[in-house]
């Protein structure tokens, strides 16, 4: 037997939940959209997908709190959860209160998720949508056979669901194993979950991470918090370790506003190539640090790990870091830098993930 929805999110993760419950908070009430029904499909159910699963502690967002408060379910945002369900995150945080300037265990947030999903399922309900988790593997998706008509959703389990719109939020897929060595048992092709390399590894065991960026740190405590005494070395091309985030800070663009920039891009004549972001950006940081700055003055020269994290943590205590503040503004206009970018640049961006 074929269900039929108005719209299918393949994905339970982050932007599949997030997505459902911004459509069932801001869509407007009216006879139009009195019979809409949302199905999420996700294999693992709606738990906020890989990046928020179950895990240890120590894997933490690298944004605030405060900031990403809203930034999944609008008016059902973070803070409100927590302060309406504090037994599902104390324990995980140690503290009594959601501190708007902590950075939180990705795990919290993963909690948080799949209770936005209820919070979006009974709001749908109260609105007479229906907002339901289909936990099975999406196979397949087949066009519409006509114009008006509607894409088939196939799924593992062999049942067929029709969907008029159909929104892919499926993150990242899994790595291709290519070479022998990776099928060897001391070889661990995901870092995730930390706690299943912290049950596996012997605790003396020499431990190699190919790369030095966000997910080795995560890997070197997550061992390190289980216990493990044996040597972490972390491998990668350049060796550079993830930059301590100092205070969000404030910073309005000198030319790159979005007002500025919508009408800078409608004057372009063709689109807009990596290089052209890059001089963009670098012309705000020389504005923000009142003076030219090179790449290598952020990033500077090699120094040992606890070195460089002594350094970078006292450049960035109780104040922003002009480079991180442009960044950081930077996102508010992401959208259309992407909209308008050179689609080889953008199969470089999206190949590089």
């Amino acid at each position: 037997m074929t269900r039929n929805y108005t719209i299918a999110i393949v994905g339970g993760g982050a932007s599949g939940i997030g997505l459902a419950a911004k459509m069932v908070e801001s869509m407007p009430h009216g006879l139009s959209t009195a019979q809409v029904s949302i199905a999420i499909f996700d294999a693992q159910g709606l738990r906020g997908g890989n990046a928020y699963a179950p895990d240890v502690s120590s894997n933490l967002m690298n944004t605030l709190c405060g900031a990403v408060d809203r930034s999944f379910g609008g008016a059902f945002g973070i803070a409100r959860w927590a302060a309406e369900h504090p037994d599902k995150w104390q324990s995980d945080v140690g503290g009594a209160e959601l501190d708007a300037d902590a950075y939180l265990p990705r795990p919290v947030v993963g909690k948080y998720l799949s209770g936005l999903a209820c919070h979006a399922s009974r709001a749908a309900a109260e609105r007479g949508w229906r907002l339901d988790a289909i936990v099975d593997e999406v196979v397949d998706i087949l066009p519409p056979a006509t114009p008006d008509g509607d894409y088939c959703v196939q799924t593992a389990a062999g049942e067929a669901f029709r969907a008029r719109f159909v929104y892919l939020a499926i993150g990242h897929l899994p790595r291709v194993r290519t070479e022998a060595w990776q099928l060897e048992d001391g070889y661990h092709h995901n870092a995730y979950p930390i706690a299943r390399l912290a049950r596996e590894i012997p605790t003396e065991a020499s431990v190699g991470v190919i790369g030095t960026r966000l997910t080795a740190i995560d890997v070197a405590l997550g061992l390190a918090a289980a216990g493990h005494t044996g040597r972490i070395s972390c491998v990668s091309r350049q060796g550079r370790l993830p930059a301590v985030r100092a205070d969000r800070g404030s910073y309005r663009f000198e030319k790159l506003e979005r007002e500025d920039l919508i009408g800078q891009l409608a004057d372009a004549d063709q689109k807009l190539r990596l290089a052209d972001v890059a001089r963009m950006l670098g012309s705000e940081v020389e504005h923000a640090q009142g003076h030219p700055v090179e790449l290598r003055d952020i990033i500077g020269e090699y120094r040992p790990a606890v070195d460089y994290y002594e350094d970078e943590i006292a450049l960035a205590r109780g104040r922003a870091r002009p480079w991180q503040a442009v960044l950081y503004a930077t996102n508010r206009n992401i959208d259309l830098l992407w909209h308008h970018l050179a689609e080889e640049d953008k199969k470089i961006l999206v190949s590089s993930g």
